[in-house]
């Protein structure tokens, strides 16, 4: 009888044990799911929130200075630099059901503090659009932000990125304007190619500025020939007519005799480089 107590005293022993466990193993996931680890470091997952993204005036969207288009800003409230962004958004008609899903990629890096006059594309018939989601990286992590369940996904980041410093090849003179227009502005930029190697398929990041120092526009210019080392090519530019300034902030080409594919940006002063 003895025996028998013992055993199940230390059934129930072990038991206890257990759901104790269990309930402390919950509270550090519960804990847990409040942070999340970006660039090394534990922070609270609101700081992984690192975009503002103002509500949308529904009264643009067929405005015809808008050209059938809605604007919206976007803003890195974080205190580190976010790139290669994706805004993922519903488009919606009269009665607020969704026409189609789509998205919007800005190809660059904003650093904290920098503001994005975004424009969204859509349908004839939308009313409006709804945010779902977005991503971006950051130093070594790719992160994904949910509206709908308010989740915080982050992985380490997919491509190779490195510093671009050996990999900046191209020397580039002032952008100069050239003619004025009501419509926009035209700029010519001058290239040339430091390297002792062939470079093909260059196309320039452009970033058109607005008189509140607010990005609007991301252009992607191409010289359309390849540049042979030491030589030099020049790129002309066209404005949007709001456009107060013009920016380079990174550039992009092909390495012949490595067969990869070099994408830079300025403002990071990181290289992704891509095999083909």
């Amino acid at each position: 009888m003895i025996k028998i107590l013992n055993k199940s005293i230390l059934i129930i022993f072990i038991l206890v044990v257990s759901i104790i466990g269990l309930v402390s193993c919950n509270k550090n996931n519960i804990e847990n799911d409040n942070k999340v680890t970006l660039n090394g470091t534990l922070i609270e997952k609101s700081k992984a929130k690192a975009l503002s993204i103002d509500e949308i005036n529904i009264s643009q969207i067929h405005n015809k200075e808008n050209n059938g288009m809605i604007i919206d800003k976007i803003k890195n409230v974080s205190d580190f630099n976010i790139s290669d962004i994706w805004i993922i958004y519903n488009e919606l008609d009269n009665d607020g059901k969704i026409i189609s899903e789509s998205k919007m990629f800005l190809d660059m890096t904003l650093l904290p503090g920098d503001v994005f006059k975004a424009t969204f594309k859509v349908k004839e018939a939308s009313e409006g659009i709804n945010i779902t989601s977005y991503a971006y990286t950051t130093n070594d992590n790719d992160v994904v932000v949910n509206f709908k369940d308010g989740s915080v996904k982050v992985s380490e980041k997919s491509n190779e990125v490195v510093e671009s410093g050996e990999y900046e090849v191209l020397s580039f003179s002032d952008i100069e304007k050239i003619e004025e227009s009501n419509d926009g502005d035209t700029y010519v930029v001058k290239m040339k190619n430091n390297s002792s190697k062939n470079l093909g398929n260059i196309t320039l990041k452009i970033v058109e500025i607005n008189k509140k120092g607010e990005y609007i526009k991301i252009n992607h210019e191409s010289s359309y020939s390849a540049l042979k080392p030491l030589e030099e090519a020049e790129i002309t530019i066209k404005s949007y007519k709001y456009t107060e300034e013009i920016k380079l902030i990174g550039y992009i080409y092909d390495d012949v005799d490595t067969k990869s594919n070099i994408d830079i940006d300025l403002e990071s002063k990181e290289a992704q480089i891509s095999k083909y």
